[in-house]
């Protein structure tokens, strides 16, 4: 039995083969399986450690398998495996030190144990050696002893201290270049590596680039362009020039533009210039040298191109980072540059990180945002004008400070017109009415408080929030540093779910990017340790009550099916009532989102009869009717 995790009622854990099948509620994980660092050969399979995941191979038939998080693993983040032949189970010890025992066939239940990972202690807990003999596991750590596990009832026994004897390894061993030779370097599919700092999604194809995580950490990542072939889900990487500037503190692939009107035509925003792509191939670089872009005052040889945009004038604009004037380059479609110098704030003091460009569908706006430790800011550019305006004083509607001076990250904008920024202190938003008379009140929403009084607390508002997605049901996908992805309904007065590495396959509670794909309903995750998506139920027509495009399934619904039944199609709001042929009402709801699940009870929650049952939805403005049937067999 594998474990399965739940969260806030939603269906999580599906696996499918079909990126477009998937029922909502369904997670996938996009693992890499690069760099082959361990193999345990065990009866018919041979279990490989990976780029920190694990994968197993049948040598029957030669197929292979992912375990992870959707498997029934634990965690992310594999250091080490062992396979012990006596209790027919393979140990895998994850970075924070957790063990599971995954039973080899793959039937049973994975147990884990978690008292090294929760040992209280200031000395080094890095495992350096593992031995296998019989039912025992001996872990050996660098300061704190030796570990006696017996693997069948999955207990620590008792701690050696460094000296004493231990017992030899009887395990099977095989080399890397032994199990390549035997099974042909067979591997699962996966991106070239877990690094994922920004998402992009064009023309079918959801692209990544490995980054500088920039905001939480300054660590540096290897160059990498991941890119995703939606339809068949095939990896493959975009070829990087070697045009670094080697002496530069800071060597990464940031930020993406597209051309809407070639989808093969892209530029990329590096520490060292732009990149400009055509059918994948480099056509041209742009530096220092070429162009106006120039090396920031504190990173010196080192561009920091932080956003791009490219409009549909065909005009590339980039954003270099670190400078005291804001560097507005752009470039227009015969190749001419010009730089637009303007002053942030009154002090003229550093920016930094200059990000989430995009212009605004309501105003036609150039906006975007300057995360800096000593002046954080919001700002929009009239094109037309050549105006810049600041918005750096961060007063709220109730005439309070958000925070002295919070980080903001990547804006957004919603149907309405408002403009979205995470910040340290939580979401706000500059509404379209503020915007229209140019006042600088950021809004942070309030939630209700659960109690008898008419108190309210502001939306996230301890929480460090790093991107905001909003779909098509203007619902709020909020990506922290800490605290993986909240989920807030469409008018910012309720939590509709929460996910984190514990309730959920996510690799880490620290998120760097969320994008939507409005065609399938998929929200992609960048998190600190690789790229996870969910399903969601709002696609790309939802608002709109096409009984064409309404069915349910599984339908018709078996005798032994005890999971829900979706019907998809509808929206948000709708009533719905589910009848027998004769009219009979067996249940009845209100539809969140763009998909309603029936778990196949009457109102006094037994399962209803065999036979046919009409699907009644009534919209919010009114309109009635039946949109399709299910039917339940014997």
């Amino acid at each position: 039995m594998r474990k399965i995790f739940t969260t806030l009622n939603l269906l999580l854990l599906f696996c499918v083969t079909s990126i477009f099948a998937a029922p909502a509620g369904t997670w996938r994980l996009y693992n890499s399986y690069t760099n082959i660092t361990k193999v345990e050969p065990f009866g018919n399979h041979v279990f490989v450690l990976c780029d920190g995941n694990l994968f197993s191979y049948n040598t029957t038939d030669q197929s292979v398998a992912e375990h992870n998080k959707l498997t029934g693993l634990t965690s992310q983040n594999i250091i080490n495996i062992a396979a012990c032949k006596t209790a027919k189970k393979l140990l895998i010890i994850y970075e924070d030190f957790t063990i599971d025992f995954l039973p080899t066939d793959f039937e049973k239940e994975i147990t884990t144990i978690v008292g090294l990972k929760e040992k209280i202690t200031a000395k080094d807990k890095t495992i350096t050696d593992i031995r296998i003999n019989g039912k025992y596991a001996y872990l050996t750590t660098q300061e704190i002893g030796t570990l006696k596990i017996n693997t069948l009832n999955n207990t620590i026994e008792e701690t050696y201290t460094h000296g004493e004897t231990i017992p030899d390894d009887e395990r099977t061993t095989m080399t890397i270049d032994e199990y390549k030779a035997l099974s042909g370097d067979a591997k699962p599919d996966g991106p070239s590596d877990n690094n994922f700092f920004r998402l992009y999604l064009n023309s079918g194809r959801l692209y990544a680039t490995s980054g500088i995580a920039d905001g939480p950490t300054l660590d540096v990542r290897p160059n990498a362009i991941h890119y995703l072939e939606l339809n068949d889900l095939n990896w493959k990487d975009v070829p990087i020039p070697d045009v670094a500037d080697k002496s530069s503190p800071f060597n990464t692939i940031l930020c993406m533009a597209f051309d809407p009107a070639d989808a093969s035509h892209f530029f990329v925003g590096t520490s060292f210039g732009i990149l400009e792509y055509k059918n994948y191939n480099i056509y041209k670089t742009y530096n220092t040298e070429n162009s106006t872009l120039k090396y920031n005052e504190i990173f010196q040889q080192n561009t920091f191109i932080s956003s791009l945009l490219y409009d549909s004038n065909k005009n590339l604009w980039a954003f270099n980072g670190f400078f005291n004037l804001l560097p507005i380059n752009k470039m227009d479609a015969s190749g001419n540059w010009e730089v637009i110098n303007r002053q942030t704030n009154k002090k003229n003091t550093q920016n930094r990180s200059l990000e989430g460009a995009f212009i605004s569908k309501s105003n036609g706006l150039l906006w975007f945002s300057n995360s800096n430790w000593d002046r954080s800011g919001l700002y929009s550019y009239n094109m037309d004008t050549q105006i810049l305006n600041s918005y750096i004083e961060f007063v709220n509607q109730d005439g309070q400070l958000v925070n002295n001076n919070p980080y903001f990250f990547r804006p957004v904008e919603d149907a309405n017109g408002n403009i979205w920024i995470p910040t340290t202190n939580g979401p706000v938003y500059l509404s379209s009415e503020d915007i229209a008379e140019k006042r600088c009140i950021f809004t942070q929403p309030k939630i209700n408080r659960d109690d008898d009084t008419d108190l309210a607390d502001y939306l996230l508002g301890e929480v460090y929030c790093y991107v905001i997605a909003i779909d098509k049901a203007q619902r709020k996908w909020i990506g922290t540093k800490d605290a993986g992805v909240f989920l807030i309904n469409n008018d910012n007065s309720q939590e509709v779910a929460h996910f984190t590495t514990e309730n959920s396959p996510l690799p880490s509670n620290e998120i760097y990017d969320i994008v939507i794909d409005e065609n399938t309903g998929i929200v992609y995750f960048a998190t600190v340790k690789g790229l996870c998506s969910y399903q969601t139920d709002i696609t790309s027509d939802y608002g709109t009550l096409n009984e064409d495009n309404i069915y349910s399934y599984p339908n018709p619904v078996s005798p032994d099916y005890t999971g829900p039944i979706t019907i998809k199609g509808l929206y948000d709001q709708c009533q719905i009532k589910i009848t027998t042929s004769s009219g009979y009402i067996v249940h009845k709801g209100i539809v969140s989102g763009g998909s309603y699940q029936w778990d196949g009870c009457d109102q006094n929650g037994d399962r209803v009869a065999s036979g046919v049952y009409m699907v009644l939805v009534e919209t919010p403005e009114g309109s009635k009717g039946c949109v399709t049937k299910i039917a339940m067999l014997k």
